[in-house]
């Protein structure tokens, strides 16, 4: 009795000794599985008691994780130990490999429910992408099964096997091992939970950011089946409706911008459509034309950008992915040339902006000009003003009181607007469908009667003629002319 006594507590040493980066309580979930007799130590051997016994070395900091998974998967998760078989030979695979896990859906062992792949704590992350499509691999060739799982202790990942193709690996993504449900219940519809530091949504850098935002705007134009401006206006009416998303999703909720499991398009499209209609109530300068894209070409946008936090980029990066797409697509598509970057960055270097400047480009644009002056003045403010508790209210309020713009193209005001929308606001100051030559302007900020603008800055479209009576430039002013000149 004394002998076992002393095997049982070297054992209980080693076995509560995990590699850095396991999680701590499998440790007293690997004792608990000993305690309830699902394991079993002789040495450095363990012993796992399921539906067929398998003995490995306990030594191998592998097996430490896979006894660490067996254990949670019973006695958190509820799995039957009956239902459970470790090494599982995989048909149809060469060279013959085998599977870590496999949880079937009952005792009888019949039909695989999960599979999991396991791997050490200190796995690189190539080798867990390879892991990843071992556990697909053998998903697949065990037929109907449903899950799949791959966990080195520190990292996990789930996904959803059934009703997907082969090599999906995006949108049957459904968060980590804590989102397995417990003894076969629904998995959660969605994915995407506002709050949840595992499975919300994360900023990107520019580059992924730009190539994702251009994928979701080559759906909507369909290389050409759309005009450009109609298919540029439907983007950033979705990303209007994302940003919204962003910012009034409570934490603990999922985001309502996200393609839930198995959901319709129909279902999606709908679901959308209602939060860009909450989006324009709350912001009602900017859109008032409803979304007119079909469910599937919304559904489908939404899978691309998802994923992305957008409103928690810094400036820099956020500007600089939406620039470069500005660029491209208004250069290539509409045949509109917009001020480079450098130049745009340079004049403002020069004008020297700060928080205490009223700043107004009388032709706005996409608004290059006044992001590049919101950029310098917010760095203006970290550096004057760094440690003091209201900084961050001053960059808001500079951004929300002291930017101003006039665009006289509609769906090029739209776009301005978001943009500063996308840059913690400001878009409520541009006044749309109106030129720097109008008298009259919704905004009362605006009247040239009451000029409180200490920065005028951008890059006015030069060569154009304007002519006497030409509603178009001059909106509600008149064209008076010198004695002695002409009508050009």
């Amino acid at each position: 009795m004394g002998t076992r006594k002393k095997r049982n507590e070297s054992a209980m040493a080693e076995v509560i000794e995990l590699p850095h980066g396991v999680p701590p309580e499998w440790a007293e979930l690997i004792a608990e599985a000993e305690r309830r007799g699902h394991l079993e130590f002789h040495g450095s051997r363990i012993c796992y008691k399921c539906a067929k016994s398998h003995e490995e070395n306990f030594s191998d900091p592998e097996e430490k994780v896979r006894a660490g998974v067996f254990a949670w998967l019973i006695l958190v998760k509820g799995y039957s130990p009956a239902a459970i078989k470790l090494e599982v030979n995989v048909p149809r695979r060469t060279p013959s490999d085998y599977a870590d896990i496999v949880v079937y859906t009952d005792d009888s062992c019949r039909t695989p429910y999960l599979v999991v792949e396991t791997k050490r704590v200190d796995v690189s992350k190539s080798d867990f992408r390879q892991a990843i499509e071992q556990a697909f691999g053998n998903a697949n060739s065990l037929r109907d099964t449903k899950l799949a799982l791959v966990d080195c202790g520190s990292r996990s990942a789930l996904y959803a096997v059934a009703g997907y193709p082969p090599e999906e690996r995006h949108q049957n993504l459904l968060g980590t091992r804590d989102d397995l449900p417990k003894e076969y219940d629904d998995i959660s519809r969605f994915a995407i939970i506002a709050g949840d530091p595992e499975h919300d949504i994360r900023p990107l850098s520019a580059a992924d950011t730009e190539n994702l935002v251009r994928r979701a705007h080559a759906v909507i134009w369909a290389g050409g089946k759309r005009d450009p401006l109609t298919a540029f206006d439907e983007w950033s009416k979705l990303l209007f409706a994302k940003i919204h998303d962003e910012r009034h999703t409570p934490n603990g909720q999922p985001r309502r911008f996200q393609v839930g499991r198995n959901e319709e398009d129909k279902i999606v499209g709908e679901r959308i459509r209602a939060l860009y209609a909450d989006a324009q109530r709350k912001n009602p300068s900017i859109f008032s034309e409803d979304l007119k894209l079909p469910d599937d070409k919304v559904a489908q946008v939404v899978r691309i950008i998802q994923c992305i936090a957008f409103t928690q980029m810094d400036v820099d990066s956020l500007g600089a992915a939406f620039e470069s797409f500005f660029g491209s697509i208004f250069r290539g598509e509409l045949g509109q040339y917009f001020t480079r970057r450098e130049i745009v960055r340079f004049v403002c270097a020069l004008l020297e902006p700060s928080d205490r400047d009223k700043v107004l480009d009388p032709t706005a644009g996409s608004g290059g000009f006044l992001l590049e002056t919101l950029i310098q003045v917010w760095h203006y403010i970290e550096q004057a003003y760094a440690g003091q508790p209201d900084l961050e209210r001053r960059k808001y309020d500079f951004a929300k009181d002291c930017l101003f713009g006039i665009e006289i193209h509609e769906k090029l005001g739209r776009i301005c607007q978001t943009n500063l929308m996308l840059h913690k606001d400001g878009h409520t100051n541009v006044e749309v469908d109106r030129s720097c030559l109008d008298l009259k302007f919704r905004n009362p900020y605006l009247d040239p009667e009451k000029p409180i603008f200490t920065l005028v800055v951008g890059n006015p479209p030069f060569g154009d003629t304007v002519r006497k009576g030409d509603r178009d430039h001059l909106g509600d002013n008149e064209l008076v002319l010198r004695q002695g000149s002409s009508a050009g």
